[in-house]
């Protein structure tokens, strides 16, 4: 179950109690085990996590979750996407939305309250909220850009929903959130998390406004304790045969990790080589003998990499307490990592928590397959499972696997010695990506492949003396690639050749209709061909996929620069000298629009997703807007100290008339303050005037129903409402 990080401002951290529980998963279910691995309360639930502060775990079913007690017992039916942690007798709940992997939180849903008898006291209404700070909590309406205001226990608004969100990395956060002191928020006054103003409850200003990052003056502070100076002078390092080596300190990078220890990399031999010194130059873990040291001490435990393994050494005394045999592994957070056997694979196989002295708190039933061998470990042999996986569930460590002069033996699930069929063939494993595998070969010629997605073998290729090797591809098991002479190509399960065995390198990319390829020879020439081997790009390109939808293409010694869309269609011809892309995002993260600026000698034109040159005038400067709007994409156009503004779509919305044009965000729209011979006017997203060009000075308020202050040449001041009606403001006195 993910939790949503700026509900809490802190991300979670594991919380075990003088009756920890640690979560067990056996199989596909999770429950809880005792620190000794004792099983206490049984696995049936899809998720489980660390029993929190208040006495209560978070488990799931599908996409519902959950409250239990350590007893086991289900405190209330599955019927919340997710539940916070109880803070003043109040927990957060959620129904409906969606967790979004992207934002890193639940998107949509309505959320409310229940009290510590488990009873939704505050009905699920908001669009956001956080937790209980006494008697009162923030709450966020009208979708995750809306305002937010206060509400008691009883639910009632205190401080009205009007304070507005501010959006950082493309996210919103709130604009409103508990200061340190007692009674007292703060509010967001920049509309940028950057500016912020301390209010109480009634929402009067205590203090004056005050600068900080994101609203918290504090959360970039460093507090790690100060580490000791590195060694100077000659360092006399061991190495992995046992040697010692004088290097010179100035050739060395060094990392704190513990004590007086230090993480030292040094390039040896063309490679960069990893130990562990003392301060007294002692030599802990020798150069060389992992192929690469974390430098993060995680109580007590940092990771080390061999043979793309990973496990965990002593930071101290730089001990291996876990041998390197894991795929993936986390640090250790109060007591316990995550780590898995098989990260890369689609099943997710051989995953859970471990202790600081690596016991397991998860279990694999074995399902046994067939033994292979592996060319990449040597003669080493490997335990594959139904579906073609690398297991090593723990009775088997330091067993024996028995070889049969040839044949080797297949074992099944219940029986760890017996014999269950003796396969006939030699099977090679590529063992670095878990979802793909097994090219079959008899009397030295190949004769089959490995579905990986399968239980059953699958005989999905006869290529006979057609090439000389096969293997599934790493990140795309439906596709077999061949190689012939050196030269590689693809074919599919079906045993047709989609791309001939002519190129050095091949890497399968997704477009919207299909899948393409792109492909490259020895001098790192790339173009991209498609599915049936057309080529669609010629290889005389270098290619840059981080555009989502588009690939910007390099081609020639003066890098010209043009955008080849979905990998078949070339909109943007290649011969700009550089091209910008401006995304417009839509609320859940994708792509509701794009455009390029694209410069040719020094001068730029805008271009739409579709490769139309939309403006394009050498006596015209043009700037993209900074900020990005929910309304569309925008440039700032300039010409003999005239300014004007050009949307991507109907064009140029304010002619380039102006002696200076400025964006605001108000209301969640954007609109420009424009100003003409010393007086100001207002145009809202589309350059329509909404205030005429007569006043003194226009500043953007945003607060209650008023967005703007508008002060007229009388000095008169005006609220400007979100209809766009002025309303004076009168002098009380």
């Amino acid at each position: 179950m993910k939790k949503l990080v700026f509900l809490l401002f802190v991300t979670l951290s594991i919380q075990v109690t003088a009756q920890e529980l640690i979560p067990y998963r056996v199989d596909t279910k999770w429950g809880y085990a005792d620190p000794s691995g004792k099983i206490v309360i049984a696995p049936a639930f899809d998720k489980a996590e660390f029993f929190g502060t208040d006495g209560f775990a978070h488990v799931s079913l599908d996409t519902l979750v959950t409250l239990i007690d350590k007893r086991g017992r289900q405190m209330m039916p599955f019927k919340y996407t997710d539940v916070f942690l109880f803070k003043s007798g109040f927990a957060v709940v959620c129904k409906g939305g969606a967790f979004r992997p992207l934002q890193g939180e639940i998107i949509g849903g309505s959320w409310g309250f229940i009290n510590d008898k488990f009873e939704e006291i505050i009905p699920c209404q908001f669009s956001r909220a956080q937790s209980f700070k006494g008697d009162y909590a923030i709450v966020q309406t009208d979708g995750n850009w809306g305002p937010w205001g206060v509400v008691n226990k009883e639910g009632k608004v205190v401080l009205p929903l009007k304070y507005k969100t501010y959006s950082f990395d493309m996210r919103p956060f709130p604009g409103l959130v508990w200061d340190t002191k007692p009674g007292i928020l703060r509010q967001d006054i920049s509309g940028r998390g950057g500016k912020w103003q301390l209010i109480e409850l009634k929402g009067q200003p205590v203090g004056k406004p005050y600068n900080a990052m994101h609203g918290d003056p504090d959360m970039y502070t460093s507090k790690e304790p100060k580490s000791p100076p590195p060694p100077r002078g000659q360092i006399e390092i061991v190495n992995a045969e046992g040697q010692a080596q004088l290097i010179k300190s100035t050739l060395c990078q060094f990392s704190y990790l513990a004590g007086t220890n230090f993480l030292i990399s040094v390039a040896l031999d063309g490679s960069t080589q990893y130990g562990i010194i003392a301060g007294n130059n002692t030599t802990l873990v020798p150069l060389g003998r992992y192929r690469y040291i974390n430098s993060n001490c995680s109580e007590g435990r940092t990771r080390v990499y061999k043979d793309n393994l990973v496990g965990y050494i002593d930071c101290v005394t730089g001990k291996e307490i876990v041998s390197p045999h894991y795929s993936y592994a986390n640090d250790f957070n109060n007591g316990y990592a995550y780590v898995a056997y098989n990260y890369m694979s689609h099943a997710r196989k051989g995953d859970g928590m471990i202790n600081r002295d690596g016991l397991e708190f998860f279990y694999d039933t074995p399902a046994i397959h067939f033994v292979a061998q592996s060319f990449e470990f040597g003669s080493a042999y490997l335990l594959l499972d139904e579906h073609n996986y690398k297991i090593e569930p723990p009775w088997l460590r330091g067993a024996v696997i028995n070889n049969h002069k040839g044949p080797y033996v297949m074992y099944t699930a219940k029986s760890k010695a017996g014999v269950a069929k003796i396969l006939t063939t030699t099977i090679h494993h590529h063992a670095q990506w878990e979802d793909y595998c097994c090219p079959l070969f008899k009397d030295d010629k190949m004769f089959t492949a490995i579905d990986s997605s399968d239980i059953r073998i699958q005989r999905v290729l006869t290529p006979g003396a057609a090439y000389d090797s096969s293997y599934f591809h790493e990140t795309n098991d439906s596709i077999v690639v061949v190689t012939k002479s050196g030269k590689k190509g693809i074919v599919n399960l079906q045993g047709e050749e989609m791309v001939p065995p002519r190129y050095h390198e091949i890497v399968p990319f997704a477009t919207k209709n299909d899948v393409h390829f792109t492909v490259r020879n020895e001098d790192g020439a790339t173009g991209i061909v498609d599915a049936v081997g057309k080529v669609i790009l010629p290889m005389e390109y270098d290619i840059n996929f981080e555009t989502p939808g588009y690939q910007v293409i390099t081609k020639g010694e003066f890098d010209r620069v043009g955008i080849l869309k979905d990998g078949s269609k070339l909109i943007i011809p290649v011969e700009y000298g550089q091209i910008d892309p401006y995304i417009e995002w839509d609320e859940n993260q994708k792509v509701k629009n794009i455009a390029f600026m694209a410069y040719k000698d020094e001068r730029p034109s805008i271009i739409d997703s579709e490769g139309h040159v939309v403006f394009s005038d050498n006596s015209v400067s043009v700037e993209a807007m900074g900020d990005a709007s929910p309304g569309g994409i925008y440039f700032t156009l300039y010409k003999k100290k005239k300014n004007g503004v050009f949307k991507v779509g109907p064009g140029l919305i304010l002619p380039i008339a102006y002696e200076y044009i400025e964006s605001a965000f108000a209301n969640n729209k954007i609109y420009f303050i424009i100003k003409q011979k010393k007086k100001y006017g207002l145009a809202d997203e589309n350059g329509k005037m909404i205030v005429p060009i007569v006043y003194k000075s226009i500043d953007i308020m945003d607060e209650n129903d008023t967005i703007f202050l508008l002060t007229d040449q009388k000095s008169k001041v005006f609220n400007l409402t979100k209809d766009h009606q002025l309303v004076e403001q009168k002098d009380e006195n």
